[in-house]
């Protein structure tokens, strides 16, 4: 029996940056980070150097006061 839930495939991007925000242990992060570059090279509207910048801000604790032009096209 497992002691966590598996993550499902099809979690949305902020899920994915809130675990790689909160995750500590450094392999589990890793996979998040995989995760969300998976799921950013699936959107059509981001450059490479946006996508860097979606992930750069985004997991950071202080993104909500970082002003950043990617970041914005995926939030609103």
């Amino acid at each position: 029996m497992r002691v966590r839930e598996l993550t499902r495939p099809n979690s949305g991007l902020a899920h994915i940056f809130w675990n790689i925000r909160s995750e500590r242990r450094p392999n589990v992060r890793r996979s998040w980070q995989r995760r969300a570059r998976q799921a950013l090279a699936t959107r059509g509207d981001l450059t490479p150097a946006e996508q860097h910048e979606v992930i750069a801000v985004w997991s950071r604790h202080d993104c909500h006061l970082i002003d950043s032009p990617a970041l914005r096209k995926i939030t609103g």
